[in-house]
């Protein structure tokens, strides 16, 4: 989906949404890769897309159904702990090492396992001798 109005900012992990007649909920933030930089030309543009927390989002579906072109999306429900994916990019690009955050995002029932399993190696990493 292509969203007017709906930012990194505005939106948290977890949080769930009605369109149409299906349920989808945020399940981590995006992350822009080569086709991207291919496209324009740029090689370095996921990159710099990245760096600006404004990477976009993925949903994962919680319930299927029809969608029709132009439907509203609706809060359903806002995510626990109401951890906006700005902050989680924010956490993942430029506090690298903020221990308590990766664990509060880790620990977020709502957070894909790819995401989860990166955030655990970055706390695995600190602990190595």
């Amino acid at each position: 989906w292509t969203l007017l109005g709906l930012t990194e900012d505005d939106v948290c992990l977890g949080d769930m949404y009605a369109a149409g007649t299906a349920l989808v909920q945020v399940s981590q933030p995006r992350q822009p890769c080569s086709k991207l930089a291919f496209k324009h030309q740029l090689p370095d543009l996921p990159k710099a897309v990245c760096q600006t927390g404004k990477s976009g989002f993925y949903f994962r579906v919680l319930k299927e159904g029809v969608v029709a072109p132009g439907a509203p999306l609706v809060l359903v429900e806002r995510g626990a702990g109401a951890l906006s994916i700005a902050y989680i990019n924010h956490i993942y690009y430029h506090e690298r090492d903020n221990a308590a955050a990766i664990k509060q995002i880790a620990s977020h029932p709502a957070l894909s396992a790819s995401w989860r399993e990166a955030f655990q190696k970055r706390l695995s990493e600190r602990t190595r001798p």
